[in-house]
């Protein structure tokens, strides 16, 4: 995640994504990788695969709930309610 960070930050959009994927696929009931992913296409212009993760995101059961979770899955609504 943070080397994908990194990479956002570069203005490097591919190469964020690939990392944020290869996070999202190391450990999948995740939500802060995914939340980046969906951060980064938003970035990108990309709102249609932003709308899709956030849709994984919100539907993909969380394993570890705290008010980290809480607050980005929160954001993420808030995020497909506008569109």
């Amino acid at each position: 995640v943070y080397l994908g960070d990194v990479y956002q930050h570069q203005g490097n959009f591919d190469l964020a994504v690939n990392n944020y994927l290869h996070a999202v696929y190391m450990v999948p009931s995740a939500v802060y990788p995914k939340f980046k992913l969906i951060e980064c296409y938003r970035r990108m212009g990309e709102r249609t695969l932003a709308r899709e993760w956030a849709i994984h995101l919100l539907n993909y059961p969380v394993k570890v709930r705290s008010a980290i979770t809480d607050e980005l899955r929160k954001e993420v609504r808030t995020y497909l309610d506008r569109l």
